[in-house]
């Protein structure tokens, strides 16, 4: 238990920052003190979870050495022991938040290994569990404790990210919309700094702390995915300026708040750095897209397009593929950007050979190579036509690399 607990700090607390570590901590001492005596369902359950995430985030060799099991095997048994829990924990009648941080953790993770269907359907249990609870209604307005406050703050809007991630897998709306909680962003403060006993909470802090990534994340829901239907579905001027006017107050405001003060030698704050350039790329590409549907044929036009799918696609390769970030490829590998790839693929195929498709071709191939290398489990609508792109693209390179003698 101890060196899982001590891998989840590192591979999963900076990026899934939904707990808060000196309650664990205390409670993971008490279950170490007390062996013979069986837990609470609602400290199992949350330890069970802590556990698989842990396991989740490691590669086969660190998960041999670690607990001295086959990986995909300790994955299967801890899957198994954290559903069994839940179980018993009731999640759907709980009203201990420790059973609802469970789930949200235990989806967050379990998306990067599992059929993303399972985990989009279990999201919708959580969310309605998450309503039942009153997660989604403000601590402040509720009258409860500074700490109880900004914990139940974390949590939801972990929730209103894995309804956003699992939403993005399936091609579907989300669950969770604006008019539907009135809970605020949490406080950029290390959780290190918060206890139980808080009169107050402190005043945020400037630059990077534990639930940086999350407020990040967050302020983006709140400017794209959550100003109409889905952002980049303007079909009329107004709609369409509106959207070309947010992207550029959205990424400044980033800038000037959170990515400014990070510093780029530190590796975590240098992947939240990029993390917010990659989605912030890729909804310029969405406005892009829709901006100039009237205008496809123009060249410009697909230039464009095609230079912003590219640098995409280079950020993907960034975080999945340098050493400084490393333990944190595991969640990495969930951010496949299927439609991306497929648009670099049909240019690919539609244009000639040049210093830019070359690049564009082995980039494109060492991702789609290391789905299939990994056995990711790319959404089964796409499968299909991906791999005929894919085919398409690589018969379309052959001829013309022929042609041209090379």
């Amino acid at each position: 238990m101890e060196v899982l607990w001590r891998i989840y700090k590192t591979n999963v607390a900076p990026m899934i920052a939904l707990l808060h570590k000196p309650s664990i901590e205390s409670m993971l001492l008490e279950a170490r003190a007390k062996p013979t005596v069986d837990l609470e369902p609602e400290s199992e359950v949350l330890i069970r979870a802590i556990l698989f995430a842990a396991i989740v985030s490691v590669i086969p060799l660190q998960c041999q050495a670690a607990v001295g099991y086959e990986h995909d095997a300790c994955i299967q048994e801890y899957q198994l022991a954290v559903e069994r829990s839940l179980t018993r924990a009731n999640l759907v009648s709980s009203n201990d938040v420790r059973v609802l941080q469970a789930a949200v953790l235990y989806l967050l993770c379990l998306r990067c290994v599992s059929d993303s269907r399972q985990v989009w359907a279990e999201a919708a249990i959580v969310v309605r569990v998450a309503q039942r609870q009153g997660i989604h209604r403000d601590g402040q307005n509720l009258g409860l404790s500074p700490f109880d406050t900004e914990m139940r703050r974390r949590l939801w809007w972990h929730i209103c990210i894995l309804d956003m991630l699992c939403s993005e897998d399936q091609g579907t709306d989300t669950q969770i919309h604006p008019g539907m909680f009135d809970t605020k962003p949490p406080r950029n403060i290390d959780s290190d700094f918060l206890a139980p006993g808080l009169i107050d909470l402190p005043p945020p802090q400037a630059g990077f702390t534990d639930i940086t990534l999350c407020i990040i994340q967050s302020e983006i829901m709140t400017s794209l995915a959550w100003t109409g239907k889905s952002f980049g579905s303007g079909s009329n001027p107004s709609s369409l300026q509106k959207e070309h006017e947010i992207l550029p107050a959205l990424a400044a405001h980033l800038e000037d708040n959170f990515l400014r003060q990070l510093d780029l030698e530190d590796p975590v704050q240098w992947v939240i750095a990029v993390i917010a350039r990659l989605t912030l790329s890729r909804a310029s590409l969405i406005s892009h897209l829709s901006n100039s549907a009237s205008d496809r044929l123009s060249m410009a036009t697909d230039d464009e397009s095609f230079n912003m799918a590219l640098e995409i696609l280079e950020f993907v390769s960034l975080l999945q593929n340098n050493d400084l970030s490393a333990q944190w490829a595991w969640i990495f590998k969930s951010y496949q950007q299927q439609h991306v790839v497929a648009l670099i693929l049909s240019e690919l195929s539609a244009r000639p050979i040049s210093s830019e498709t070359d690049h564009a071709w082995d980039l494109v191939k060492a991702i789609y190579d290391g789905w299939q290398r990994e056995k990711q489990n790319i959404n089964s609508q796409l499968q299909e036509p991906l791999s005929l792109l894919m085919e398409r693209a690589s018969i379309s390179r052959m001829k013309k690399l022929n042609d041209a003698g090379l």
